[in-house]
């Protein structure tokens, strides 16, 4: 049961901590572009 419910845990984390990271990537994007169409 116990490794059960790790295994599942470990797995939730590592989607929980690839959608922040994805997240902050688009955001970084965001920032980008809109910083570039401030210097134009």
């Amino acid at each position: 049961m116990n490794v059960l419910y790790a295994g599942y845990f470990s797995k939730d984390y590592v989607k929980n901590y690839n959608y922040k990271v994805k997240n902050s990537i688009l955001l970084e994007e965001t920032r980008r572009v809109k910083q570039t169409e401030l210097m134009e």
